[in-house]
């Protein structure tokens, strides 16, 4: 049964989901801040980056719902989210990678 949305909320303020979180975002964040710089919004994503750096503990919190309403969980119940391994680690970087932009700030318009 997949995870409903109480579930969701549960996961993302589990500690062992968070911890994993913050891992993948830093990995990701390093990954970002040395990527071409003619990559599409490579300015904000590496902006992004340095505050995931300087503080990610605390954007494991902020991204941690979002990551968790968009895994693929369909094999998941809700009698498992209290174990560090309901999601594999290329899974949760992948998440992790496809929900950076959504968290970029809008660009500046001169």
């Amino acid at each position: 049964m997949a995870l409903q949305f109480q579930d969701k909320r549960n996961l993302a303020q589990n500690q062992f989901f968070l911890d994993k979180v913050e891992v993948a975002l830093v990995q990701a964040a390093l990954a970002i801040a040395s990527e071409d710089p003619a990559a599409k919004d490579h300015d904000r994503r590496v902006s992004l980056a340095r505050e995931v750096l300087i503080d990610s503990p605390g954007w494991a919190r902020r991204m941690a719902l979002a990551v968790a309403v968009s895994l693929e969980t369909s094999d998941k119940d809700a009698a498992e989210i209290d174990r560090a391994d309901i999601v594999d680690d290329a899974a949760l970087s992948a998440q992790v990678a496809a929900i950076w932009g959504a968290f970029l700030t809008p660009p500046v318009t001169p």
